[in-house]
């Protein structure tokens, strides 16, 4: 008699063979052990083989194989695999902050199964601070701060337990730097001020761990011309020409030289004039800057004739209130003129 048939008599009679048949494996399911894993920490998944009614398939043999959209590296998936006894359990591990699936499948049998977890970042280990615009000297500029994962998740929860205090390379007078500050949401826009031309940074740095830190690299542009300088020797003798060195400076004392790439004021242009106490001395005329001045020229020749403390002003033709007078210059007798 074959193996699963049963013929039963009554009263005479020959009941139908019949054949008991389990029903076979129609899907995979599967299910995480959280619904929130931390990015880089492992968590299980389960995979259940189940019937069309639902229930476990205890004979399934299957190969299973998973796929997630996280394709970070370091994301850890289990190998191909198969179950035991209709179920398994396998580690997983998934690195970026976002809702992300898991996918179980039997390409064999064309079964699979998917679960969906939300990552969340791990507790920040560094501050990154960055800004878009253009920083001018004197005039407040916003950047934003960042609290990072060692993945480069942005830890919304590092707000309610940290705290970064702001400083400078630029440690000028001016200088205006955000207060001692929670970074809500993990991201948030602060408002510096810096005075000093050229590259400067300002930090950010956990109050409570300092090595939860962050440096933003800023190339601070000058202001527009405010007035002029004049470098000029402490000494001179009478009808010997010297230099004179005239700079055009902003409102902060940096040179108004412009800045590569753009993104503030020109490079001084205007046109100076010079007058000296000295009303008989030799100076040099009327000049207008150029780009490739940046803000500096060295002009030669400049005679001064009457001996005794005598200054020279610079000025600008067009706008008299940019302008500047050098400091005393002693004018010496030349020993041919004192015999």
């Amino acid at each position: 008699m074959a193996a699963g048939m049963v013929i039963t008599v009554f009263a005479g009679l020959v009941s139908m063979p019949t054949v008991a048949l389990s029903a076979t494996a129609s899907t995979l399911v599967v299910t995480a052990s959280t619904s929130a894993p931390t990015a880089g920490t492992s968590f299980s998944i389960t995979v259940t083989a189940q019937d069309p009614n639902g229930a476990i398939d205890p004979t399934y043999a299957g190969t299973v194989n998973f796929m997630s959209d996280d394709t970070s590296p370091g994301v850890v998936l289990p190998a191909g695999s198969q179950l035991t006894n209709g179920q398994g359990t396998f580690s997983v591990t998934l690195i970026n902050a976002y809702e992300h699936s898991i996918t179980a499948s039997d390409s064999a049998n064309s079964l699979s199964g998917t679960v969906t977890v939300t990552v969340i970042a791990a507790p920040a280990d560094h501050l990154r601070l960055g800004t878009k615009y253009p920083v001018l000297a004197g005039f407040p500029f916003d950047f934003l701060v960042i609290a990072n994962d060692q993945y480069g998740n942005i830890d919304q929860s590092y707000a309610d337990r940290g705290t970064v205090h702001f400083t400078s390379s630029d440690t000028s007078p001016g200088v205006v730097l955000p207060a001692d500050s929670s970074v809500p949401s993990g991201y948030y826009s602060f408002t510096a001020t810096l005075d000093r031309a050229g590259t400067q940074t300002v930090a950010a740095t956990d109050t409570q761990s300092s090595s939860i830190t962050g440096t933003l690299t800023v190339f601070v542009r000058p202001g527009p011309a405010a007035s002029l300088s004049i470098t000029a020797p402490a000494t001179a003798m009478k009808g010997q020409p010297f230099d004179i060195t005239v700079t055009a400076l902003d409102r902060l004392g940096n040179v108004s030289s412009g800045s590569p790439g753009g993104g503030g004021p020109p490079p001084y242009a205007g046109t100076v004039h010079f007058t000296s106490t000295d009303r008989r001395a030799l100076l040099p005329p009327d000049y207008t800057f150029n780009a490739l001045d940046a803000g500096i020229h060295k002009f030669s020749g400049v005679t001064l004739m009457t001996p005794g403390n005598e200054t020279i002003t610079a000025s600008d033709v067009a706008n008299p209130s940019i302008v500047g007078t050098s400091r005393n210059i002693n004018v010496a007798r030349s020993s041919a003129s004192s015999r």
